[in-house]
Formats: structure tokens, sequence, C-alpha cells
């Protein structure tokens, strides 16, 4: 019969088996310990294998001290203590690591307060305006909460918004690109897009496009002429993303579209309806008020949906992200 020396090497606990130390020092055979061991399960499950290779003259008593004293015990009690320091580390380790567990449905709940309370500013700010006659006055504090104004808390939150949608995105196509997606570079994209709308909407950089509106004779609905250039991206954007959205999970995808429904109807639907009315009535008055109030909080919804589907998708199919920040000097490595 044959023995393999791995049968004797370690336990569970990790600790090299008793008798392996005499295998090594070719005191003890595999055989006398086979027997040994198969003699201690049969007959004798409370002794201990030492005790039962003395019995069968395997081991001499002061040979058995011996390795216990000097060997087994000075061994085992540095592998402890190894593992204490592992622990040990791990647990300051740990302690430094600072967790966010970003819940989908609690993120969008905080998210949703914060978003009516900018809508109910606004409103209450439009109510002022129009009760104190204040539309033509630029000093009026209600601007501070406007939605339809610039550099102030709904362009703050929109903006914030915005950036965490790319760096949501950004995450995701990190992973992607790790698993080697064939779909990163639409994620990557995704990502630039919406970090690219986070600061125009502090810069409001698709105002330039209304030098378009003379070349172009706009008008009417057209009158805020970034529209135009916005139709034709949307187009190219579908047709190239269409497969994309194919490849997402269905609730996914449906959160998605419902999403873009949403924010495209505000930022463009709407903005047309106010572009008309801005035409016509020009802005300095209730009614515009209004339809910019309905288009910015579509806006804010359609995004909130957005960061929902994103963080649902993260929770869902990638679980668990790990991001390391770290101080230390090369030199201290």
């Amino acid at each position: 019969m044959q023995y393999k020396y791995n049968n004797f090497k370690q336990n569970k606990s990790n600790y090299k088996l008793f008798g392996s130390y005499f295998i090594e020092a070719g005191i003890v055979t595999p055989e006398q310990l086979q027997e040994a061991l198969r003699e201690q399960k049969n007959k004798y499950p409370y002794k201990k294998i030492g005790e039962i290779l003395l019995v069968r003259g395997c081991l001499q008593q002061n040979t058995l001290n011996y390795f216990v004293k000097k060997i087994i015990r000075p061994e085992r009690e540095n592998q402890r203590n190894e593992k204490l320091n592992i622990y040990s580390q791990s647990q300051t380790d740990r302690k430094n690591i600072l967790t966010l567990n970003l819940q989908p449905d609690k993120v969008c709940k905080i998210l949703l307060v914060i978003i009516m309370l900018l809508i109910f500013a606004n409103i209450l700010s439009h109510s002022g305006a129009f009760i104190l006659n204040e539309y033509h006055g630029g000093d009026y504090s209600g601007r501070l909460f406007r939605l339809d104004e610039e550099s102030n808390l709904p362009t703050f939150y929109s903006a914030l918004s915005l950036g965490f949608c790319s760096l949501l995105l950004s995450i995701i196509a990190y992973k992607k690109r790790a698993s080697n997606s064939r779909y990163t570079k639409h994620w990557k994209f995704l990502s630039i897009l919406f970090f690219f709308l986070a600061i125009d909407e502090i810069a409001m950089m698709h105002e330039i496009l209304t030098v378009l509106r003379e070349p172009l004779n706009a008008s009417g609905i057209f009158y805020f002429t970034w529209v135009i250039p916005a139709f034709i991206f949307l187009l190219v954007f579908g047709v190239t993303f269409i497969s994309f959205l194919k490849a997402l999970p269905q609730k996914i995808r449906t959160l998605f579209m419902l999403s873009g429904m949403i924010y495209v109807g505000g930022a463009i639907g709407v903005e047309m309806i106010g572009g008309y009315h801005s035409q016509m009535y020009g802005e300095n008055n209730f009614a515009y008020g209004m339809i910019t109030t309905i288009e910015e909080s579509l806006e804010m919804m359609g995004i909130l949906v957005f960061i929902y589907s994103l963080l649902f998708y993260l929770q869902k199919y990638l679980e668990k992200v790990n991001l390391s920040i770290s101080f230390k000097n090369k030199t201290n490595r």
C-alpha cells in the first residue's frame, strides 16, 4: 500500500499534523503513522497520537518530549501569533476604510425630498415676485431659489446630480473594462456626456447656440435655437445606442428609457414651449416662471430615475466596488 505524504501535512486549523514532524525527521514511517491513526480511530479515540506511537514502540519518550518542547510547540505559537497580527492588522485596516452603502431606495428618497423642497421654494419665489411685482427687479432675493435662474441652489443641485450620474457611469465603465465587456465604450461615453451636462448646467454653454437664430430665421418653438442641434444629436445617439439598450437587462432598459423620456421631455419639449412664450410675451412674467418650473422639474425627476437605475444596476449586477485612497509616500512602502 502506498501513502501520500501530503495526507499528514496540515489539518483544518492550518497547523502541521503532529505525526508529520516525525515523518519529516525519518523517525516514523508513513505506514507506521497510518496504522497508529487507524488504531486511534477504532480503539482509542481519546488517546493522543503521540501516546499511541509510544505504546507501539515507534517513538521514545525523550524524543517525543524534545519534539514537543523544542519544535512543535514553538512553531505553533509562532503561527498563532502571526494569525493574531494579521487579524489585528485587518481590523485596523477595516476601521480606516470609509464605507458608503448606496442603496437605491434610500438615496433616491433623499434626493426626492430635496427636489420637492426646491420646487416648493421656486413656486414661493415666483409667487412672491408676482405679488410684489418684482419680476423686473434684479436684486430680488427669491432668485436664489428659482429653477430658471443661474448660479443658485437649484442649479447647484442639478449640476451635482448630473455629476453623480457621471461618477456612477464611470464606475460601471471601469468594471466593464475589467471584464472586457463589449459595451465598455458606451458606458464611458455616457460618463463623459453627463460630465459635460453637469458643466453645462453651470456654464450654460448651450446658450451660445442662440447665434444660430438669425441665420436659421428661427422663431416660435425653435426660438431657443439650441434645440435644433439637440434634436440632431438625439437622433444620432438613438441610432448608435440602440444595440446597447437592447443588451441591458429588461428592468434597467425600461428605467433608462423612462428617465430619458422624462428628461428630454422637459429639457427639449417644454423648453420649446418656453421658447414660444419667450418670443411672444417675454420671460419676466409668472406664466414663463411656471413653464420653466415644469421644465426643470421634469429634468430633475428624469435624472432621479436615471440615478435610481444606475444604483440598482450596480447593486444587482456589480454588487461591490472597492475604492482605496492612500497618502503614503512610495519610500514608505
